[in-house]
């Protein structure tokens, strides 16, 4: 069996998956991930639901990701993702507790009434 009848062969297998299961996974980066993410929530984790904390958390984590790549096309050395791991999503967490603060976060603060007023505002004549 030659190399292209193989490579063929692990298509049609991985074609009934979600997941390409022949990809490599990098550990530094799942690891800086979950760094960047409990980085997300640490600006204040008691003001925080626990659903939004783990909300915060991934996004903190796709953060991470999204800010690598952008270093790397834009040819930035970052050689301990330091900037990455804790710039970046410390910038989003400071945006984060704005918006998913459980007593005064803009989806917690009746957000519905805050859009009608403003509706209202937008329409007088």
């Amino acid at each position: 069996m030659d190399q292209q009848d193989h490579t063929k062969d692990l298509n049609l297998k991985n074609r009934w998956y979600f997941i390409d299961l022949s990809a490599s996974v990098e550990l530094f980066l799942i690891l800086r991930g979950i760094i960047a993410g409990c980085v997300t929530i640490s600006v204040s984790a008691s003001n925080f639901y626990p659903w939004t904390a783990l909300v915060n958390g991934v996004v903190g984590g796709f953060l991470y990701i999204a800010a690598n790549k952008v270093f790397y096309i834009m040819q930035i050395d970052d050689a301990m993702h330091i900037a990455t791991t804790h710039g970046i999503t410390a910038f989003y967490s400071l945006f984060s507790i704005c918006l998913f603060h459980k007593d005064e976060g803009f989806f917690f603060n009746d957000v519905y009434l805050r859009s009608q007023n403003l509706l209202s505002v937008m329409t007088e004549d």
